[in-house]
């Protein structure tokens, strides 16, 4: 019979991955929160995007620069950026042994 151990053994050798989302503010990246879904960061985003009445037709769009990134756009007269972004962020599980200086 295997000792119990060693199967918690093997799972704590390889974490799984953990990806979240970061409700970002502005084009200074002031960070609202963190979530463990995207829906919920784009959420927070867009409940301050429609704080502003000409922002009431809201659309996500890709960052041409940074597939992990999406930027909120507002569509009235015509299509703006509203400073708000969901950022995807994988957190390491372990360190890796090489800090940046």
């Amino acid at each position: 019979m295997k000792d119990k151990r060693e199967g918690h053994a093997a799972a704590a050798e390889a974490p799984p991955e953990l990806t979240v989302y970061q409700a970002e503010a502005g084009h200074r990246r002031f960070a609202l929160d963190l979530y463990t879904n995207r829906e919920a960061a784009r959420a927070h985003c867009e409940a301050y995007a429609r704080r502003e009445p000409c922002h009431q037709q809201l659309d996500w769009y890709p960052d041409p620069d940074n597939e992990a990134v999406e930027r909120l756009f507002a569509a009235a007269d015509k299509v703006s950026y509203t400073g708000f972004t969901v950022t995807a962020v994988t957190v390491a599980s372990e360190y890796g042994g090489e800090a940046d200086e």
